[in-house]
C-alpha cells in the first residue's frame, strides 16, 4: 500500500486518475489479506455508533497516543480497534471473519 494520500491544500487532488488507480491497487492488496480485508478507518462519530451495542472484552491504554479495544461487535464478530487519543483523530478497526481462515 502506498501509505500516502495525495491532497492539495484545498483537498481536491484525491480525485486524480493517479490517486484513484493507486487506491484501487491498495484495495486489491487489502482484499487478499485476511486481517486487512475487513479493516477501516473511522471518525469519532462513526466509531461511537459502531461501538454502541458492542461487547468490549478488554482494552490496553498504556500506549502513548492510542488505546486498543477488543471484543465482539453487535453481530458477534471479533474486533480490535486502535482508538486515537486525539479528539477528531482517525481510529483503525479490524473485524474478524467468522468461519473463514
Amino acid at each position: 500500500m502506498s501509505g500516502h494520500t495525495p491532497t492539495s491544500p484545498g483537498g481536491d487532488d484525491f480525485m486524480t486518475p493517479e490517486f484513484m488507480q493507486q487506491r484501487a491497487n491498495d484495495l486489491a492488496v487489502m482484499s487478499r489479506h485476511g486481517l486487512m480485508r475487513n479493516a477501516s478507518t473511522l471518525d469519532d462519530a462513526t466509531l461511537a455508533a459502531w461501538l454502541d451495542g458492542a461487547r468490549i472484552q478488554g482494552s490496553a491504554d498504556y500506549f502513548n497516543g492510542f488505546t486498543v479495544l477488543f471484543g465482539f461487535d453487535r453481530h458477534g464478530q471479533d474486533f480490535c480497534v486502535i482508538k486515537s487519543d486525539d479528539e477528531g483523530g482517525l481510529h483503525f478497526a479490524l473485524i474478524a471473519e467468522n468461519g473463514r481462515s
